[in-house]
């Protein structure tokens, strides 16, 4: 893979008697070397969801580097944090997913928002890899009438 510095390029090509130029300009969400240090953006789709919805759980580091995998879990939380089913938790609440980055080191994951009533809440979503721990909050409300 070849990496251009962020700017703008113009290519110019010629085929016998016919020419073409063309300017494209090159735009980077990564950082590449520097002092900046290694951060970790992660995202919902939405912030607010109803029973049965799926939400899409995004993220990635600032630069790219090697990240092996994600664990991921969802949980609903309940008034006095989250609910451990009555043992200690730990960084995950609930059963986790692995997720494989891309070769970015980023990831998309979707999970299914259970029907009913009883999903109507708070939501923590824990994102945990090899450059630490993120957390991300939604919630579930009950769909109009």
């Amino acid at each position: 893979m070849t990496i251009f510095k962020e700017n703008t390029y113009r290519v110019n090509a010629q085929y016998e008697s016919t020419r073409a130029s063309s300017v494209f300009t090159m735009l980077n969400d990564y950082t590449y070397g520097g002092d900046d240090p290694i951060s970790f953006n992660a995202s919902t789709d939405k912030n607010v969801y109803n029973p049965g919805q799926t939400v899409t759980i995004s993220g990635g580091p600032n630069k790219i580097i090697y990240i092996e995998k994600y664990d991921i879990s969802v949980s609903k939380k309940v008034d006095d944090g989250v609910d451990c089913n009555m043992i200690a938790c730990g960084i995950h609440a609930t059963p986790i997913t692995r997720i494989s980055p891309d070769s970015t080191a980023s990831f998309v994951h979707q999970y299914m928002i259970p029907q009913g009533a009883d999903a109507i809440g708070a939501y923590e979503v824990v994102i945990e890899s090899s450059i630490g721990v993120n957390r991300i909050t939604f919630d579930v409300v009950k769909e109009p009438d």
